[in-house]
């Protein structure tokens, strides 16, 4: 483990526990609660990632997602999931979306899970949160997204009383003008444009090194992110999944959070996993865990093949 230094960390860690959890698979509460109460049990986790789907928070409601918390966590809400969903539904839905009726419709998508942020916390009666992520959707380039219109949504969303929580554009991989991209969407440097222009403190980006992977077809893409946002100034969070070019269970470089490849001391490494413990090495020799700009360092894993055959395929 990393000893995180910095005034505003907490030396615990943000796991990104759903794409894991047994009810990505079955209707189990019983499994899904003894996931949860494992989780709880960790003294390095200091959160989890709470997604919101666009309505509810878990496929068992957001009264069992707040059952699964723990009191002390400080946790992150993530509309990734929201914002894909609605993506397979309408191609031109999304926060950058061109479209205005398309991204008003975003728009009020997240206001949802601003009300879902609230109630959260009016239920523990406390701030529970430290984060959300947003992303630049939609997919296809400039003929459906901008960053205009992605910066007239994060003023929108920006104005609602978040708490001075940080608002954090995950960047997934960008738009390839010859197809082939995962999930297309804005470039890091579109998104940091924006950011800069509107000036807002707590405005930034979350990494995910497998999705900075999958976008360079290589895990130095993933250092390369990190160095430019680092150079930015502005707030970010480092989160932790791997890919490959080559996998039977999770295809070539796709953005499904392969598990950790070796490391001392790791009980169930994934032979293939662009993480590795050289491209651990190498993020943490960029990285700097004092910085006041970063927000949190997390991990993100979904165990593949899952076990159930209807298994599907989570944001």
């Amino acid at each position: 483990m990393v000893n995180i230094g910095g005034d505003n960390m907490s030396g615990d860690y943000i796991c990104g526990a759903y794409p894991s959890a047994p009810s990505q698979h079955s209707n189990d509460k019983d499994a899904e609660t003894a996931f949860y109460n494992r989780l709880r049990s960790m003294p390095q986790i200091g959160g989890i990632e709470i997604p919101f789907w666009g309505e509810a928070t878990h496929p068992f409601g957001d009264a069992f997602m707040q059952s699964c918390l723990h009191a002390d966590w400080v946790n992150v809400m993530t509309c990734v999931p929201l914002s894909m969903d609605a993506k397979a539904r309408d191609l031109k839905i999304g926060l950058a979306a061109s479209d205005e009726d398309a991204r008003q419709h975003s728009i009020a998508m997240h206001e949802r899970a601003y009300r879902t942020f609230q109630d959260f916390n009016a239920q523990a009666g406390k701030n529970i949160f430290k984060a959300v992520h947003l992303v630049s959707a939609p997919a296809g380039g400039p003929d459906y997204a901008s960053k205009d219109a992605l910066q007239k949504s994060l003023a929108q969303i920006a104005g609602w009383d978040w708490g001075g929580i940080d608002i954090l554009i995950e960047h997934c991989d960008a738009h390839k003008p010859d197809g082939g991209a995962e999930k297309g969407l804005l470039s890091l440097e579109e998104e940091l444009h924006v950011i800069d222009a509107m000036g807002i403190k707590n405005l930034g980006v979350a990494l995910n090194t497998g999705r900075s992977t999958v976008e360079g077809r290589d895990a130095g893409h993933a250092i390369t992110h990190l160095e430019r946002v680092q150079q930015s100034g502005v707030p970010f969070a480092l989160v932790f999944s791997g890919s490959a070019g080559a996998d039977d269970a999770y295809g070539p470089w796709k953005d499904l959070h392969m598990p950790f490849g070796a490391f001392e001391g790791s009980k169930f490494p994934y032979p293939n996993s662009s993480l590795s413990k050289d491209a651990l090495d190498r993020l943490f020799d960029v990285l700097d865990e004092r910085s006041k700009a970063l927000a949190f360092i997390g991990f993100k894993v979904m165990p593949l093949p899952q076990s159930s055959e209807d298994s599907k395929l989570y944001p």
